[in-house]
């Protein structure tokens, strides 16, 4: 019988536990969390687990397997408050037992998705001066007209 190939998802066994978060004990720990989740993985010998070669079939099933095993640490790593956190998330179907994925979707949710800003040129608002505050409310609602907002 040959030996059993140590980079082969089949016989891995991690050699170190994943570090672990807890996203109510604190969000500021992420960015910290991250670097030890890339330690970890190349650490407990996740990071050297080779793809498939071969037929097309041997490829996806290794694959998985790596895939699987990188989920089944990041569960771990993850505390309750954690994996709600990530329950949550609008994630689809196939990414909720994705890593990669569900470490990108919570950083979203952590840090936050970039917002564009509209920055197309306005009409100056109106300044209060030395109007009476009901002169000031008409001069807005006039401005107001003007603007591509619905209205109700």
């Amino acid at each position: 019988m040959p030996a059993a190939d140590v980079n082969d998802p089949a016989f891995f066994r991690r050699k170190e536990d994943p570090p672990e978060f807890d996203i109510a004990a604190g969000k500021e720990d992420w960015p910290i969390w991250k670097l030890k989740w890339a330690s970890f993985i190349d650490s407990s010998g996740i990071g050297s687990l080779t793809e498939g070669n071969g037929n097309d079939e041997a490829k996806l099933l290794r694959n998985q397997a790596i895939t699987k095993h990188r989920y089944n640490a990041l569960i771990k790593a993850f505390s309750t408050k954690s994996l709600r956190t990530v329950r949550s998330l609008s994630l689809v179907a196939g990414d909720k037992e994705d890593a990669d994925k569900i470490i990108t979707a919570v950083d979203t949710f952590i840090v936050g998705a970039t917002n564009v800003l509209d920055a197309s040129p306005r009409a100056p608002l109106p300044r209060l001066g030395h109007k009476s505050i009901d002169s000031f409310a008409v001069s807005l609602k006039d401005l107001a007209q003007g603007c591509p907002c619905p209205t109700r």
